[in-house]
């Protein structure tokens, strides 16, 4: 009976020591897990700061020279600034269900610089325009009614992609009674073909144009540049510098 009782006894602490050593393997691995956790953690943490920090300086860089070519077309990089023109204007994008994505916005001596992305499949190029169009009216109209920032210029392009990089597919300048004259328009009606011919200065890239039929270049007066206002050599650089290459 006590042969039997104490192999009982020992039976159970054997139990018992492999409940404990499993218990103690567990909270070993829990510790460490919560330990790899923690360093995740604080290194993403030290990479939103140092991305923040670089998207800051980058804003600022680009705030300089607003018609950089390496802000004006590079896919790979967003730059907004934070204001209320800019947080508007998102707002009104996305309220009208516009297929557009914002690439970069900046503000510099009351003018506003805006691009586009080319970030979808565009059903055609009647469509791509046509949202682009609708783009401009919403910013044409909110920096119309934002009083915080006197913008009295905008400049706005919608990338176009290459097969190794992009370029501006249409571009469009807005100033003098043209900002004016337009800065109150009907989203929902506004078209490319009535809204586009009517801007201080507007371009359209080759690959865009060799798409037109000749009843769509009569709306232009088969011009590829042209516009309501004279020549402006600022917004021809920034169109030239527009086309970005991957490496």
């Amino acid at each position: 009976m006590r042969k039997h009782t104490k192999r009982i006894i020992i039976s159970i602490s054997a139990v018992a020591l492999v409940i404990v050593t499993l218990i103690s393997a567990t909270l070993m691995v829990q510790h460490q897990n919560d330990q790899k956790h923690q360093k995740q953690v604080a290194t993403q943490v030290k990479q939103k700061k140092a991305t923040d920090k670089q998207e800051k300086i980058a804003v600022s860089e680009a705030a300089k020279d607003p018609d950089a070519s390496s802000v004006a077309a590079s896919t790979s990089k967003q730059i907004i600034q934070k204001n209320d023109f800019s947080n508007i204007f998102i707002k009104q994008i996305n309220a009208e269900k516009l297929s557009i994505k914002v690439q970069t916005i900046l503000l510099k001596d009351q003018t506003a610089t805006i691009i586009l992305q080319d970030n979808v499949k565009q059903k055609d190029i009647s469509t791509y325009l046509n949202n682009y169009a609708k783009t401009v009216a919403i910013a044409l109209k909110v920096a119309d009614q934002n009083s915080n920032h006197e913008i009295n210029t905008i400049k706005i392009a919608r990338q176009i992609s290459l097969k190794n990089g992009s370029q501006f597919g249409i571009a469009t300048l807005w100033t003098g009674d043209q900002f004016k004259n337009n800065a109150n328009l009907k989203i929902k009606d506004t078209t490319a073909d009535n809204l586009i011919p009517n801007s201080s200065r507007y371009e359209f890239s080759g690959s865009i144009w060799s798409n037109f039929d000749q009843k769509q270049k009569n709306v232009y007066t088969n011009h590829i540049t042209s516009g309501q206002a004279e020549d402006n050599a600022d917004f021809n650089t920034w169109f030239d510098n527009s086309t970005y290459k991957k490496d």
